[in-house]
């Protein structure tokens, strides 16, 4: 019988299972680069080209590691998250976890995860910004394996076939983003300025950012029910002045196969993605795309709240029986070359500046230019938005749903707006 993440979070029978502060101390004289002889178990998501390198980098590590063993556990994203519910359930998880930030908080505020920082584990080659996500009030459980930034990937052979100039994204607002989408949308014979960025998470966590607010905070939601309610309205205003795709169209293309959406197919002519999936998104689509900064509400480059996201990290559970070797095995993933040499940018670029200088002489041309974007807006980052509360991964479901229901016709943006944030507030596990 497998358990869900929500029955894993529902209260004694799930992650708490007796977890004591005993259970959560860090090996007080672990040395992280000084395993001894042990039996290691290591679970992620991804690919077969994921799971090849990391078969590699599992390869190295017993190779410059006598007496260690590490044995892989591969899943895709949904079944992976069951299964490791189900395995921390019955204290059987991987002594290595590649961890989402979505369920970091799931994981550590029920004391299931290691502090990382008290582990031995080095991270002060990390860019600044890049660990804080990571943090809760107890310490750093998840340490990056891969930073990213968000940003609007932009197709210049649509917009020269249309006679449109690229806009300067240092300067461009959401409104000269809203009328230069519509503009291509009118002269588009079929290609429409933007996929839509707002029936999905991303969009509204830019906007609200920019406004002060945000997704998430330590304890509950960055916004209120007004603040979703503005934005349902721009949505479907956007839709309306031909800014993005007809809600059913958008619908579809959001869960489509990457290869098959809007923007990969040449059908748009910008699209909001992370800096991570620009191999991806050149590779599906043949374009050489460019790479922009988010529009800002004041047409200044520093207030587009840009930031360094985790692409995914490294976590340890609280009662690995190799704490130390766990440990130990992570500081290789983030911080030894040879680890770096194989991985590259699998996993998004380096946190740590110095691997990451070493592996740009490897880089494909795709993750040069995500490279060099990164560079280019890292002057202007700034604070990275907190880990969501317990509860709260899912975010971009619900508000999929609200505001499907918005532009379908079927609810009023107050009333959407008001479910939405009644519905989010009840799936917080306190």
């Amino acid at each position: 019988m497998t358990m869900s993440r929500r029955a894993l979070l529902g209260g004694a029978g799930g992650l708490a299972l007796g977890l004591g502060a005993g259970a959560c101390a860090a090996p007080g004289t672990g040395d992280a680069s000084s395993p001894g002889a042990a039996e290691l178990r290591m679970g992620w998501w991804g690919n077969q080209t994921r799971t090849e390198l990391t078969n590699q980098v599992i390869g190295a590590y017993q190779d410059a590691t006598p007496g260690v063993t590490v044995a892989g556990e591969p899943a895709e994203w949904a079944g992976y998250w069951d299964r490791l519910a189900t395995q921390t359930a019955a204290n059987n998880a991987p002594d290595v976890i590649q961890m989402d930030l979505k369920y970091l908080r799931q994981y550590a505020d029920r004391g299931a995860l290691l502090p990382l920082d008290q582990a031995g584990v080095g991270t002060a080659d990390f860019a600044e910004g890049t660990l804080d996500p990571g943090r809760t009030p107890d310490g750093l459980m998840g340490v990056n394996a891969g930073v990213n930034v968000m940003l609007v990937a932009a197709n210049p052979a649509v917009f020269e076939q249309l006679g449109v100039e690229l806009p300067d994204d240092e300067t461009w607002t959401w409104e000269e983003w809203a009328a230069l989408s519509a503009e291509i949308t009118a002269k588009g014979d079929g290609i429409i300025g933007s996929s839509d960025p707002t029936l999905y998470d991303l969009g509204f966590w830019m906007w609200m950012r920019q406004r002060g607010g945000d997704l998430y905070t330590q304890d509950g939601l960055g916004f209120d029910a007004a603040d979703a309610q503005e934005f349902f309205e721009l949505s479907r205003q956007w839709e309306l002045d031909g800014v993005i795709p007809e809600v059913g169209v958008s619908s579809d293309d959001i869960v489509a196969p990457l290869a098959d959406r809007l923007f990969t197919q040449g059908r748009t002519a910008m699209s909001v993605y992370w800096s991570n999936q620009v191999l991806s998104l050149e590779t599906a689509s043949g374009a050489d795309l460019r790479l922009l900064r988010f529009p800002s509400m004041t047409g200044r480059a520093a207030d587009a709240q840009l930031f360094y996201n985790v692409s995914m990290m490294w976590s340890v559970p609280a009662r690995s029986k190799e704490p130390e070797a766990a440990a130990a095995f992570v500081d290789f993933l983030v911080n030894d070359p040879r680890a770096a040499d194989v991985l590259v940018a699998e996993r998004g670029m380096p946190a740590s500046t110095v691997m990451r200088e070493r592996v740009e002489p490897a880089l494909s041309p795709s993750d040069v230019k995500a490279a060099a974007y990164l560079e280019r807006v890292e002057p202007d980052l700034t604070p990275p938005s907190p880990a969501p509360p317990a509860g709260l991964g899912d975010i971009s479901l619900p508000q999929t749903r609200y505001l499907q229901d918005v532009r379908f016709g079927r609810s009023d943006p107050a009333t959407a707006a008001q479910a939405y944030v009644a519905e989010l507030t009840s799936m917080i596990v306190r």
